[in-house]
């Protein structure tokens, strides 16, 4: 009989669910058919079965978000380079934005990117094969930052009132970023710690932003010094 209660309230949680991934809610009807003693056990199963559905429920979603920061990446080192070249006059009018790009290369670009790469392809990889609410946390707080920029970037081509390369891609992956995060935070439990976890992750993409700009930063002095040797050697 008791398993009998069991696989009979196993099939209205997974329902439900679906049907709400709300974990919370799930949790409430548990609790209104677990009165006694003897009945502990179904919400302690029931309570497994819910993290199980939130990790397959998130997982659909993780790998997402390296393909949209490469995908959005892809329209900066393309078209960086031409942009700031044939609008030298952004160096005069926004000295301070502009200094982590003054004497930009394709190389140094694309450099700078692959840098930012590797914590969103590693976090995403990692939560993908080893799902824990710390690496969801780090994840959702990547995928934040990341929908962020997109944000920045519409601001400065609106405030410019001038295409600046990374403006269309923004503008596709920022409303499948904001469906996909509402998505994953129905599933999340945004305890202390979980919240804490995202805090980090932001500051942490802050900072390896900095870093990245100094990473194209060298790699741009570096060609810019090779190709000016190369000019010297031709001219001789």
């Amino acid at each position: 009989m008791l398993l009998i209660i069991i696989f009979h309230d196993y099939m209205i949680v997974i329902l439900i669910f679906k049907l709400t991934h709300k974990i919370k809610i799930v949790y409430l009807f548990v609790r209104l058919f677990t009165h006694n003693s003897e009945n502990r056990i179904i919400t302690i199963k029931v309570t497994q079965v819910c993290k199980k559905f939130q990790g397959e429920y998130m997982r659909d979603y993780l790998l997402l978000l390296p393909i949209l920061f490469i995908f959005h990446d892809m329209e900066e080192v393309v078209g960086f380079c031409w942009f700031f070249r044939k609008n030298s006059w952004l160096y005069d009018r926004f000295p301070k934005v502009m200094k982590a790009y003054r004497g930009i290369t394709n190389e140094g670009m694309a450099a700078g990117v692959y840098e930012e790469f590797i914590p969103f392809f590693g976090v995403s990889l990692l939560a993908y094969y080893f799902p824990n609410k710390i690496l969801y946390a780090l994840w959702f707080g990547i995928f934040l930052s990341l929908a962020g920029h997109f944000i920045v970037h519409i601001v400065h081509t609106v405030y410019l009132r001038k295409y600046i390369p990374s403006f269309a891609t923004s503008l596709i992956c920022l409303p499948i970023s904001v469906s996909i995060l509402l998505r994953c935070a129905k599933v999340m439990t945004f305890d202390v710690l979980t919240i804490v976890t995202i805090i980090i992750s932001i500051l942490l993409m802050i900072a390896n932003l900095r870093f990245a700009h100094a990473v194209a930063h060298f790699v741009n002095k570096q060609v810019t010094e090779q190709r000016k040797k190369d000019l010297s050697i031709r001219v001789l």
